[in-house]
């Protein structure tokens, strides 16, 4: 990585071009207080549930992935290294937001009272499931707890998720969408007239990018030329 690391956050200034997004960290490799301000403003019992949900999350990865690499079904994809990124937007919406998933989100639906019974259901596509089989797996939905089914096309849920953002605006509800996307997604048409909407209609939503740096199979110097994506 050549991006030094920060303890503050700011807004970037767009008219300095030294001005580039570096990565926040609360916590070294470590584990000791880099950005000692926020130490005392951490709630201990919400760090133990972050990690407990984290545990929770990669066992049924791992009972999942074993399930498809034996043939027992047809496709998964594991969240190994990316569950923060589940948690902590989890933690911070109201249950009452509205949440557009990618692949790799599972930890939002298990944080908001997803059960283990709903998730295997699903990847199987028994009679249990709550779309009765029609999705392929990992594609989880959920109208109770306000998580939009997945679609296989990559970032075709960042449009929706600004669309159903600017229908709150325009209602007058308390409530925000958010959008899960990845580097590879970001060079999407989809995702840049999400951005564009966004910012004109200056809508409720959250954008998220996992830049996870390569996109399944092309590495992001292959993608955009600029100093980083936002997460």
């Amino acid at each position: 990585m050549k991006s030094r690391f920060i303890t503050e956050l700011k807004f970037l200034d767009r008219c300095d071009p030294n001005d580039t997004i570096r990565p926040f960290r609360i916590l070294d490799v470590d584990g000791t207080f880099v950005a000692k301000q926020y130490e005392k403003q951490l709630d201990i019992n919400l760090m133990k549930r972050f990690y407990r949900e984290i545990v929770r999350l990669n066992q049924m990865d791992d009972i999942l992935n074993q399930a498809q690499r034996q043939g027992r079904i047809s496709f998964y994809m594991t969240s190994y290294g990316e569950e923060a990124t589940h948690f902590g937007p989890a933690a911070a919406l109201s249950d009452n937001d509205l949440v557009f998933g990618q692949y790799r989100e599972p930890g939002v639906l298990l944080w908001r009272g997803f059960s283990y019974e709903q998730f295997i259901n699903q990847c199987f596509g028994n009679i249990k499931d709550v779309n009765r089989g029609r999705q392929m797996p990992i594609h989880y939905g959920s109208r109770d707890l306000n998580y939009v089914t997945i679609k296989s096309s990559l970032a075709s849920g960042m449009p929706h998720a600004v669309g159903a953002a600017y229908g709150f605006k325009l209602t007058q509800q308390d409530r925000v969408s958010l959008a899960y996307f990845g580097d590879g997604a970001a060079s999407e048409g989809d995702a840049h007239g999400a951005f564009n909407f966004a910012a004109t209609l200056q809508c409720p939503v959250i954008l998220l990018c996992r830049n996870n740096g390569y996109a399944i199979s092309t590495p992001i110097h292959e993608q955009y030329c600029g100093d980083g994506i936002g997460k």
